[in-house]
């Protein structure tokens, strides 16, 4: 592995969900469900870098999302929503233009995320991945 990148993105993480349709003026209209996930993906997009030549090698991307923990929850693991998938498509798509060329070069991906006592949001990590690694 090559060239390892991170950051911590504070705040609530917010994933990216399905969209809805609907025809305006005789075209089909796409919109995002959640109305929270645009100022989410600014805010990420304010966090991470561009960089001059954004990379076109093939990553691994580690994604650790931190929540806080209501107190009336008893449960060890964040096995509730949002939904791990949703919420990684919201930062792969940040990174895209960004870091890397486009979120295709991702081949692997680990996602985790975890209650904290500390502040919530999302540890980015990106690693180039060598042709000898591979």
């Amino acid at each position: 592995m090559a060239q390892l990148l991170h950051w911590f993105v504070e705040g609530i993480p917010i994933p990216q969900g399905s969209k809805t349709a609907m025809v305006v003026n005789g075209r089909a209209v796409m919109f995002e469900a959640n109305k929270k996930h645009k100022s989410w993906r600014d805010h990420v997009s304010t966090v991470i870098p561009q960089l001059e030549q954004p990379s076109t090698n093939p990553v691994r991307v580690e994604l650790q999302f931190y929540f806080n923990k209501p107190k009336t929850v008893k449960r060890q693991h964040m096995s509730v929503k949002p939904d791990i998938d949703k919420l990684s498509r919201s930062v792969l798509d940040c990174l895209s233009g960004r870091i890397i060329k486009d979120d295709s070069q991702v081949v692997i991906l680990n996602a985790r995320k975890e209650y904290t006592d500390k502040s919530p949001g999302v540890l980015v990590r990106v690693m180039e991945i060598d042709q000898i690694t591979v």
